[in-house]
């Protein structure tokens, strides 16, 4: 496991993740509650293990960041049912699932920006020339 995001990293990482959420999907911001289970500011709750998802993943497939979502973090999801049949995710409610390559790539974007040596050890070719 990678080191945790510091005080400082996690709001410019969260920061980033609004920023790219608003310019690419900005519907996910209506509604009576940004803050409702599966919500777009719930995204936030798990950016550790977004970070820990996107520095380990080599690929850009966005089934390989979909089906880590679905271990790491929607196995722990208290809404998920033990099916694995989640009802947030099967009417396209849960913003982390339906964003989830925007996500990916604002988290990405923002480790280089960064500069951190975790990501850029798995990802050599966007280090800093």
């Amino acid at each position: 496991m990678s080191r945790k995001l510091s005080q400082v990293e996690i709001p410019l990482i969260r920061d980033r993740i609004e920023r790219m959420l608003r310019a690419v999907t900005p519907d996910v911001f209506d509604g009576p509650d940004p803050t409702r289970p599966g919500g777009v500011k719930r995204i936030a709750d798990h950016l550790d293990a977004l970070v820990e998802i996107v520095r380990r993943t080599r690929t850009t497939r966005t089934e390989s960041f979909l089906y880590q979502i679905l271990e790491d973090i929607c196995s722990k999801c208290p809404f998920q049912l033990p099916s694995e049949h989640c009802p947030l995710r099967n009417i396209h409610k849960c913003a982390l699932y339906r964003c989830a390559p925007a996500v990916v790539e604002a988290i990405a974007d923002e480790l280089v920006l960064l500069q951190d040596a975790d990501y850029l050890a798995t990802h050599p070719e966007c280090r800093a020339s």
